[in-house]
């Protein structure tokens, strides 16, 4: 932006002047008041990214709580379009860089800036990161230090200001501040020589080794190439320590005259940083011992032999200067502060995962389940693995399942949206989309992009997605399948671009679709895939389906065990920054502990905020220093549980942060600070400081996605438990009027109803509850989540029945929503094949109805009867069926209400025909067909009416024995053409018929055309029973029509899809099929095995005979070994009633077979076969 521009510009009350600079993520501006007319400096976004946003608003916050000289103070801040802003004082004064170039007479030169996003390390040039620096390398100058003053003379100025800074560091780091990009061009020098800390833009916290791990990435490679620590480079997270090595390298160059890291190159730079020992100060100026030694512990690579403590730096340059001690800066109150600890202990496990990389890279994938106890390293050792694989070139994508309550609310455990944890995954896929564009989306999604749409709106916007088609629709189970394998493939596509580690962490509070997810990744799936799933679970609780997934072959499942004293005592020193530590405190600390790192930690921290734990004179100390045995330690006034230890830091906290941490856990385990500051009805700066306040006593933390969290389920359980009855139904009542209004307009409402369900069922409001667990059910049985939308139903129930209590003058709405809910659960588990419990949902749903409700009550007899018939309980299903009629004895006068009569009466009949097809009743069948058509055409729907023109058809198919006459197929027509433009998956049953009649009336091709399209509306919508049928009468078109090789591949598929649903008739028919083939193709033995195989099938299926066991038979009797009692055997079962008619002249021929005398049998059999065959049955 020009000056001219700038000044033209307001940002608040504020008149932008000039642009004073500009960073990847921010830019500052030279502004003043507008009506004051001060001057200070202005920062916002450079570009309206969310990372910038949320970086931008961490600074503010960062800022806002720290009130120190040397650290820039700010002034205001604000929204300007959207977009945060803040403005700071304006700083008079210089830069660093500036004083080091005066100190050594030089230009300024360039530093080499690592990006703000991760960059793939093996990969760094020149052009990277801009310009070489200004200054000779320092191999040029070793062995001139005989002629050159450190500092060029200035030294006591140059440490006295160091000291200074890390004064200003020592409170920034108490306040729980990581400033990750130290550099002297980020530190001002005022006209007094006091210097002023700058630029907190990469700011980060310090309390993660405290708190709960963090998988993702969002600190990988960030800082200044010349200035960041050997940490940063190699993308692990940072403590205090990173700071310090900056400091160093800062401390370093104004002694020297250059940054300690010799080359000109980027490259050469990172290699020297991470591999070459450091060239001390002392060889390359005239450097006093001290301070050469102070500079080369600071840039120690490893942070374990590093300085860490900028108050302990800071007594060392204070005695430097001659001082004994030094006196605090004014505003100072210098926080202890602890280190986050390595991993330590888990060689052996890192090991196996570093295999499963190495097998990755070679496509050979794995499922990798890491489990334990809360708090013993899950997701430390996850986030371990997920910087490993970054330097090793891989795509890595993190999730984590996040339950909306874990049953400490009171309810059952309610799990997230169905798919959440892999919506990082989705947005991944859609960032990688949106680089690549049309092409690349088309490869990676196909045409399914809009079905994986419903579960990450982001996929709606990819290059192309207009043109998607929309997913056909499917049966339930269908589509689960269709979903799970869209899933599969697009996953195992995205792993081919690079190798792919995918972490989901918590797999206990996984929803029912992403455990079936996980399941379908098996071992044959994963050897061709350069993939690495990791999944994290509590070892405690795990449910059953995960349990599933844990029994999968070939898993790899890590169960990690409570740590012993001495990776116990690492951990305390890594946190502490010594080298080691009291036995006497280790021991304590692993009983106190139990050997889970997370109460070690827990523990220390506790014993630092009650002052039991310091730093003096640059060393820790306890008051047991006089006697550091287990009964001293254990004498100290610390709680005994980890319980006490949680509630102990709860209480310390001030009333308004208190309210916080109430809301908070009333909210759940993760939320947004909108959302919190809505449920508080808090002012956004208010909010704001308390959340500051929460983070910084280590209560809340902030996620990787931005959103605040509870540091450990232990902090929100204990919060929760603590919230009066009264206060905490309140509380409720406003998190789910926050929610509402956050997410009310937005694509991310549909994952919310389970929220707003729960919040509300707290708060005793059973209407509203009720609602939105009904529609969380509805979103999940359409999300293919059965198991989920049952218990939502269920809620929904449990809501409904709390209604009538608490408003019993509404008794009449809640008893009708009651039957509504208790059908739909009744529908849902019928359609789930599970007919018992669909059995006593209608049976609560009909306590409900009114006694005057003739038709709802005869809908649900009807359902009842239908599940009796699923289970092949005819009589118990015609006695619902009688009493569903029995209902309908007073036909309403309404004309509307009588529509709906008829409508149901007719159901009735089309069930009770079916009942009768089955058993083979066609009596009755005909006699129920012949009182329903005249009311059919009056009063039926479409539906209906291609039903019963199907049943009719399928009556008269019964009738004529499957010979049949053009009037039947006349009827299957009608029923075709009646069908059209209906429900999809209504379609291809009565598609079926009208093929199946065409077959039996000698139209072979005719039949073969509708039967090909039949098979591909089934499989479109995903009906395996129609598919099944279909396969089946194509395998006798083309036995008909001689198509060996069609009958092969028929067959094949007819066998799989049919042995998946256990339909024996189907089976039999394909065993028989390929007995035929191998008779033509002279392997007599084969086809008798295959032949006979069929028959078993058969005659294990239900309910009744399959009526082309001709199939089978013909095949055999053509066999040239068959005994005569097997001729008359299988010629006998030819002409059984139940089977299909065959033609006068052949079953003439098959009649003449059995009365032949034994010694003609077999010619007159011969002449059998020879019509047989020209018929198309041989």
């Amino acid at each position: 932006m020009s000056t001219e521009q700038a000044s033209s510009r307001h940002i608040g009350p504020y008149r932008l002047i000039t642009e004073l600079g500009r960073g990847g993520m921010g830019i500052v501006h030279r502004a003043e008041h507008a009506d004051s007319g001060e001057c200070v400096a202005v920062k916002t976004v450079a570009v309206a990214t969310r990372k910038a946003i949320s970086a931008l608003r961490e600074e503010v916050l960062a800022l806002k709580r720290i009130s120190h000289p040397c650290v820039v103070r700010i002034v205001a801040e604000g929204l300007d379009e959207g977009l945060p802003w803040y403005a700071m004082e304006l700083v008079e004064g210089r830069s660093l860089a500036d004083v080091n170039d005066e100190i050594w007479g030089r230009r300024s030169g360039g530093y080499l800036e690592l990006a703000s996003e991760t960059r793939d390390k093996t990969s760094y040039t020149h052009d990277t990161f801009g310009q070489p620096q200004a200054a000779a390398p320092i191999a040029e100058r070793r062995g001139v230090a005989a002629v050159v003053e450190a500092a060029n003379g200035r030294l006591p100025e140059v440490i006295e200001l160091y000291e200074r800074i890390c004064w200003a560091l020592s409170y920034i780091h108490g306040q729980g501040i990581v400033h990750r990009d130290l550099k002297p061009n980020n530190i001002f020098v005022r006209p007094d020589g006091s210097p002023v800390l700058m630029d907190f833009g990469l700011v980060s916290r310090a309390f993660g080794s405290l708190g709960r791990e963090s998988i993702g990435l969002g600190e990988h490679l960030i800082g200044t190439l010349s200035y960041a620590s050997p940490e940063q480079l190699w993308g692990h997270p940072v403590d205090a320590r990173a700071d310090l090595y900056s400091l160093g390298c800062m401390l370093f160059e104004s002694v020297t005259g250059a940054p300690p890291s010799p080359g000109r190159s980027a490259r050469t730079l990172l290699q020297s940083r991470l591999t070459e020992p450091i060239v001390p100060p002392s060889e390359l100026v005239d450097c006093p011992k001290e301070l050469d030694e102070l500079i080369v512990r600071l840039l120690a690579k490893s942070v374990r032999e590093r300085l860490g403590s900028a108050r302990d730096v800071a007594a060392e340059l204070s005695f430097l200067l001659g001082r004994s001690q030094r006196t605090s800066e004014p505003g100072e109150d210098a926080q202890v502060y602890l280190y986050r600890p390595g991993i330590s202990g888990r060689d052996a496990v890192l090991a196996k995962l570093t295999e499963c990389r190495k097998r990755a890279r070679n496509g050979r994938g794995s499922l990798v389940l890491v489990g334990g106890e809360s708090g013993i390293g899950k997701t430390f050792l996850a986030a371990e693995v997920v910087r490993e694989a970054a330097l090793e070139q891989f795509q890595v994508v993190t999730g984590e399942c996040t339950p909306v309550t874990t049953g400490d609310m009171g309810g059952p455990e309610v799990n997230g949206a169905p798919l959440h944890p892999f919506r990082s995954l989705f947005q991944a896929m859609a960032d990688r989309c949106h680089e690549e564009g049309e092409a690349f989306t088309h490869w990676l999604f196909g045409k399914h992009s809009r079905l994986l749409a419903s579960y990450e709106p982001a996929l709606a916007q990819l290059p192309g997605s207009d043109r998607a088609p929309e997913p056909s629709p499917l049966v339930p189970a269908a589509a689960q399948r269709r979903l799970i394998t869209v899933l599969t493939e697009t996953l195992g596509r995205f792993a081919e671009v690079r190798p792919l580690l995918l972490v989901v962490d918590d797999l206990q509070w996984a929803d029912e679709l992403s455990l079936r997810f996980l399941s379908a990744l098996n071992p044959e799936y994963l050897q061709r895939r350069s993939l690495i799933v990791l999944g994290t679970y509590r070892s405690d609780e795990p449910t059953e389906a995960l349990h599933q997934v844990l029994a999968q072959k070939d898993l790899l499942n890590i169960v990690l065990d409570r740590l012993d004293e001495a990776t116990i005592a690492a951990i305390v020193s890594d946190m502490l920054g010594v080298p080691s530590v009291p036995p006497g405190l280790v021991h304590f600390l692993a009983q106190r502990s139990e050997g889970n790192p997370f109460f070690v930690a827990e523990y220390l921290r506790t014993a630092a905020a009650e002052r039991l734990l310091s730093r003096k004179a640059g060393r820790w100390t306890m008051p047991v220093e006089d006697d550091p045995s287990l009964p001293a330690y254990e004498a100290l006034p610390l709680p005994v549980s980890i319980k006490g230890l949680v509630l102990q830091r709860l209480q310390g906290l001030d009333e308004e942060a208190r309210e916080a941490a109430d809301a908070a856990a009333v909210l759940g385990r993760e939320f947004e600070l909108e959302v919190l500051s809505r449920t508080l009805r808090a002012d956004d700066g208010n909010i704001g400081r308390v959340v500051e306040t929460l983070r910084r006593r280590q209560i809340l933390e902030t996620s990787t996605g931005g959103a605040l969290r509870f540091v450990h389920d232990r902090l929100r359980e204990a919060a929760y438990e603590r919230i009066l009855p009264e206060r905490r139904r309140l509380l409720h009542r406003s998190a789910a009027q926050a929610v509402e209004r956050r997410y009310a307009s937005t694509d991310e409402v549909f994952s919310q109803h389970a929220v707003l369900a729960r919040h509300w069922s707290m708060a005793q409001v059973p209407a509203h509850a009720c609602d939105h667990f009904q529609r969380a059910a509805d979103r999940a049985r359409a999300a293919f989540a059965h198991d989920e939308a049952v218990m939502f139903y269920n809620a929904a129930i449990q809501e409904a029945r709390q209604g009538i209590f608490i408003e019993g003058h509404r008794e009449d709405f809640w008893r009708e929503r009651l039957c509504t809910l208790h059908e739909f659960l009744a529908d849902l588990q019928a359609r789930s094949g599970k007919q018992t419990d669909a059995r006593s949902s209608l049976d609560a749903a009909d306590k409900y109805l009114r006694a005057d409700a003739a038709i709802p009550r005869s809908r649900i007899l009807r359902k009842l009867s239908k599940t009796e018939e699923l289970q092949h309980r005819y009589d118990e299903a015609l006695a619902f069926l009688d009493s569903a009629q029995s209902e309908l004895e007073a036909r309403p006068a309404n004309e509307e209400e009588s529509q709906d009569w008829w409508r149901e009466w007719l159901d009735i009949q089309n069930h009770r025909i079916w009942v009768y097809y089955w058993t083979g009743d066609v009596r009755r069948m005909t006699d129920t067909i012949e009182t329903a058509r005249g009311v059919l055409n009056a009063h039926g729907t479409r539906a209906q009416q291609a039903h019963f023109y199907q049943l009719f058809s399928l009556l008269r198919m019964r009738s004529e024995r499957f010979a049949l006459s053009t009037e039947t197929v006349e009827l299957a027509r009608r029923a075709f053409d009646a069908v059209q433009g209906g429900e999809a998956t209504e379609v291809p049953a009565v598609h079926f018929t009208y093929g199946f009649a065409l077959l039996f009336n000698d139209q072979t091709l005719a039949a073969q055309r509708v039967l090909q399209e039949t098979h591909t509306l089934a499989e479109r919508v995903g009906d395996v029973a129609v598919q099944c049928r279909a396969l089946t009468y194509l395998l006798i078109v083309q036995r008909r029509r001689r198509l060996e090789e069609e009958v092969l591949h028929t067959a094949d598929k007819t066998m799989q899809l049919a042995s998946a649903a256990q339909m024996r008739h189907y089976i039999g028919a394909a065993q028989a099929s390929l007995g035929w083939l191998a008779l033509r193709r002279g392997d007599l033995p084969v086809a008798r095995e295959l032949c006979e195989a069929g028959i078993e099938s058969w005659n294990g299926a239900m309910p009744s005979s399959f009526p082309f066991r001709w199939m089978a038979l013909w095949p055999m009797l053509a066999l040239p070994t068959l005994e005569p009692d097997s001729i008359d055997t299988l010629a006998r079962a030819l002409l059984d009633e139940s089977q299909q008619r065959l033609p006068q002249e052949l079953e003439a021929h098959v009649r003449a077979t059995l009365s032949a005398p034994l010694a003609e049998k077999r010619s007159s059999l011969a002449h059998a076969l020879q019509l047989a065959t020209s018929l198309g049955y041989i």
